[in-house]
């Protein structure tokens, strides 16, 4: 592998050595009985991703196979039992803590919108509220399939889904503000 190999390109001239150019060996190729090869600039290699990126957030996406939940013990069926408006109704049978679908995923089983799936911005006290307008009027006695929503905190993750041990993220890195401060 030459791709960590230094060069230097120069010239002697008055036994003087003349660095014409210093970097990286890049790609080699071989064409029509040559061979041609790229150098990369000495900072070229600061471009190269080393490692992965950290965030206080989890990393993963729910019930991937980082996360590793499994997605099933989080969906719930519900059926709609009255209309607010054409984002919202109510499953007077929700008994799940408010909150606990925000982006989530809501999927109607039935009706005239089966099969359409849609984002939940609120849960309220058994109210869905979807972040847009319902394709199709929504009626009283749509069924659906409702999967929790996870924020990607750390608190969620240990509360929520008992699934700390598959965190992807790192919270306790002082952000640029904490790092800036002076006391």
């Amino acid at each position: 592998d030459f791709s960590y190999s230094y060069l230097e390109l120069f010239v002697i001239k008055d036994d003087k050595k003349n660095i014409l150019k210093t970097g990286w060996l890049g790609d080699i190729k071989y064409s029509n009985n040559k061979f041609v090869a790229s150098v990369n600039s000495l900072s070229s290699k600061t471009n190269n991703l080393i490692g992965k990126c950290y965030s206080s957030g989890c990393r993963a996406e729910f019930a991937d196979q980082y996360c590793k939940v499994n997605k099933d013990s989080y969906s719930f069926d519900g059926e709609v039992t009255a209309l607010i408006d054409a984002y919202s109704f109510i499953d007077s049978l929700r008994n799940e803590p408010n909150d606990y679908f925000i982006q989530g995923v809501l999927e109607f089983t039935s009706g005239v919108n089966k099969g359409r799936k849609y984002n939940i911005s609120a849960f309220q006290e058994n109210k869905i509220t979807i972040d847009s307008i319902i394709d199709q009027k929504v009626q009283i006695g749509d069924k659906y399939r409702v999967t929790a929503g996870c924020n990607k905190s750390l608190h969620d993750c240990i509360n929520k889904f008992s699934n700390v041990i598959n965190f992807r993220g790192e919270p306790y890195i002082p952000n640029r503000h904490k790092l800036l401060a002076c006391n």
